[in-house]
Parts: structure tokens; C-alpha cells; sequence
């Protein structure tokens, strides 16, 4: 018994030996367990659900209003877990230090919040395990009457993004933030060649996880540079863009616009506007709807 059990140490060993060896190179597929193939997350690219698809990377759906100033100032609140750090800093860097360079983001670390409740005035980003909702991030935005954005919260959803890579998950908040800024897609096709920046539908995170120059320069047509002063004629105000921007909104407007979004994130059928949402467009990759609030505002 003892001279058998001597023989059969060995084999195992080189038998989860080489079993690990078909795992580190990628080849698990075949051999893997049910149960493993159960738990680790997929991600289909066909299924993929996005607001912002159908852009074509020239335009955007809307913009932050800069009061005819240089440049865009706006305030990031980082509302992630520490665990997302390096990535946060990263990407506030890349987007802040861009070359044309229109943006300044300051940045204030709140509290986690995984809700991801919009703030007036401020761009905001969360995280946290958001379920099977087949988006790796996804970005709300509000508008005012006139079609200004006036707050914007992007979540990134680690049900997918612990088990996808670090690029992953510098590629999603890049490319969430770059919605927030006003940005659409530069590509919307997983089988093109990728062009390199995070506005590009892309599984090669790691070549795409950086704004380019294409985003910088849209930037620079929506807000200029920043940190210098241009002339622009502008019409005077009208009495209503006044009473626009001193009206205060409710709390109860903004648990409107969270509870709305709350909805539509968790969806995973074709029934939005059960809960008042109309839909805009809709491509293979994901539908863009829009819900008419009080006194003109809106949220996409």
C-alpha cells in the first residue's frame, strides 16, 4: 500500500501541475468545471447596453454650460472605494492634462456611495457590484431647459470589471467620464481596428485605456482652452435663462432623477417606458432613451 501511494503523490502532482500550466496560458476553457464557468462572469459584446451608442465621434448629446468662459472647470467627486485609487488618479490626470487641453478638474473624495445620487453642478463617480446588467459602466446625465448638462454620475459595475483585468477598469472610467464630459463614441464596432483611445468599443483595454487627440480636439470645440480667455459674441440673456439659473431644484427633484435612473440601469428588458422613458434611438449595442422632467429639465 505504502509503494502505491508513493507512485500516486508524484502523478497527482504532475497532473495539477500541468492543469494549472492550461489555466495560466488561457486554454481553461475545455477542461473547466461547470461550477467555475457558472461563477466567473461573461460578458457578451452583442448585449451590450450603453446610452451613448450611435454617436459618431464628432458630435455630442450635450455639454456642461461654461458661461462663455475658456475652457470647462468642473468638479469630480470621487465617490469610489479606495480599492479604485490608482485608476481614479489616472484618469482625472489623463483627461485634466490633455494636449489640446480644455479641461481643469478639481477633485473631492466623499463618501462611497453606491447609489451614485447625482449632484447639482458636479460630475461624479462610484462603484460597486451592480449585478448582471450587461454594462460594464454606465453614465446618467440631467439637462436644464436651455440643454445644458448640470450634473452627471457615472458607475462602474465590478461584477463584470473584478474578473476583466486592470486595463478594464481604467478603460470603463475613462471612457464614463468621457460621456460626462459631453463625449459620444469614436467607434461603435468590437471588430475594427483599434484607434487608441477610450471612446472606442474595444476588449484590447490596455491599447485603449487613454483619451487621444481626436477627444482632446472635440473637447476643444465644445469649451475651448483651457486656462486662457477668448472673445464670444454671445446674445444677452433672457429674462427665462436668468430665472433658469438662480431656480433652485427640490430634493424631491433629484430623488426623481436617481429613483429614474435606478430603474432603467437595472432593466434588462425592452419595457422603459413603463417607468416614463422615451426611447431616442436604439443600435445592436444599446438604446439611448430620455425622461422629460419639471419645468423643461431632463435626464438621458
Amino acid at each position: 500500500f505504502r509503494k502505491v501511494c508513493g507512485y500516486l503523490a508524484p502523478i497527482a502532482l504532475l497532473l495539477l501541475s500541468s492543469a494549472g500550466l492550461v489555466i495560466a496560458t488561457g486554454n481553461a476553457a475545455r477542461f473547466t468545471p461547470d461550477f467555475l464557468e457558472n461563477i466567473i462572469p461573461k460578458f457578451n459584446n452583442n448585449d451590450v447596453v450603453d446610452p451613448y451608442s450611435g454617436g459618431d465621434g464628432e458630435t455630442t448629446y450635450a455639454k456642461w454650460d461654461n458661461a462663455g468662459k475658456s475652457g470647462l472647470e468642473l468638479e469630480v467627486l470621487n465617490a469610489m472605494s479606495s480599492s479604485w485609487d490608482v485608476w481614479f488618479s489616472l484618469v482625472v490626470a489623463d483627461w485634466e492634462y490633455g494636449n489640446p487641453d480644455s479641461l481643469t478638474l478639481p477633485t473631492k473624495a466623499i463618501a462611497e456611495d453606491k447609489a451614485c445620487k447625482e449632484v447639482k453642478g458636479k460630475l461624479k463617480v462610484c462603484n460597486g457590484d451592480y449585478g448582471e446588467t450587461k454594462w460594464r459602466g454606465i453614465n446618467s446625465a440631467t439637462q436644464d431647459d436651455a440643454g445644458f448638462i448640470i450634473s452627471s454620475a457615472a458607475r462602474m459595475n465590478e461584477f463584470y470589471l473584478n474578473f476583466d483585468g486592470e486595463g478594464a477598469k481604467q478603460y470603463t472610467l475613462c471612457h464614463e467620464m468621457g460621456h460626462g464630459f459631453g463625449l459620444t463614441h469614436t467607434d461603435e464596432e468590437f471588430g475594427n481596428p483599434d484607434l487608441g483611445n477610450c471612446l472606442d468599443y474595444t476588449d484590447n483595454f490596455n491599447v485603449n485605456k487613454h483619451p487621444d487627440v481626436s477627444n482632446y480636439e472635440s473637447l476643444l470645440g465644445l469649451y475651448g482652452p483651457a486656462g486662457s480667455r477668448r472673445r464670444l459674441l454671445r446674445a444677452a440673456p433672457s429674462s427665462s435663462s436668468e430665472r433658469r439659473k438662480e431656480r433652485k431644484l427640490s430634493q424631491s427633484f433629484w430623488d426623481k432623477v436617481h429613483e429614474s435612473v435606478e430603474k432603467l440601469a437595472a432593466r434588462l428588458d425592452n419595457n422603459a417606458h413603463e417607468d416614463g422613458w422615451k426611447l431616442l434611438h436604439r443600435t445592436q449595442h444599446g438604446e439611448e432613451h430620455e425622461m422629460e422632467l419639471e419645468d423643461g429639465y431632463k435626464v438621458r
